[in-house]
């Protein structure tokens, strides 16, 4: 070899001749990285999957309350909140029930739900995997509107439609001057 062919890049049939000598490394790789593959899922139990969007309505009850609405609001938060709120135990716990899932537990739902707003929407999808297909469609939660009022006592829950402004102010039990 002269000074000159330290630079020539290696030629097609240099390649070649390696794959030739390499050959049986080659051919078993190919053999045994997919039938490992194959049998490693194959042994992985079966996931069902069932996925639901829900649309996130920018209603303003407290504005609608009070005549007083809020000069912004950031769609992004609200959509991250609203996720974030739809994944607490008395949620899973009222979809347990309005489900009428049995063998289902709180801890169980939330396990295995997924909650994502979806980027620049106002939608959450919602996803719940579960080894049993039945499970997963029924764990489907269905999402509505919700007010919770908290205090005073006692605990008021409003699910639905908010157009009806003194149906509202009465459900919460309001006093209004």
């Amino acid at each position: 070899m002269t000074h000159g062919d330290e630079h020539a890049l290696p030629s097609l049939s240099s390649y070649l001749r390696v794959l030739r000598r390499r050959k049986w490394v080659i051919v078993v790789c190919m053999l045994v990285v997919p039938i490992t593959a194959y049998f490693y899922s194959a042994r992985q139990p079966a996931q069902y999957q069932s996925s639901a969007q829900v649309y996130l309505s920018s209603q303003d009850l407290a504005g609608a309350l009070t005549g007083i609405s809020s000069a912004y609001v950031d769609q992004a938060r609200l959509a991250d909140t609203a996720a974030s709120l739809a994944h607490v135990p008395a949620v899973a716990r009222d979809a347990i029930a309005s489900a009428r899932v049995k063998g289902v537990t709180e801890a169980g739902l939330l396990g295995s739900t997924s909650i994502v707003p979806q980027t620049g929407t106002d939608i959450l999808t919602f996803t719940v995997t579960n080894q049993q297909p039945a499970l997963a469609a029924e764990g489907q939660i269905i999402a509505a509107p919700t007010v919770i009022k908290l205090m005073p006592l006692p605990l008021r829950r409003l699910v639905g439609d908010f157009s009806d402004q003194s149906r509202v102010v009465l459900g919460l039990d309001i006093k209004t001057a």
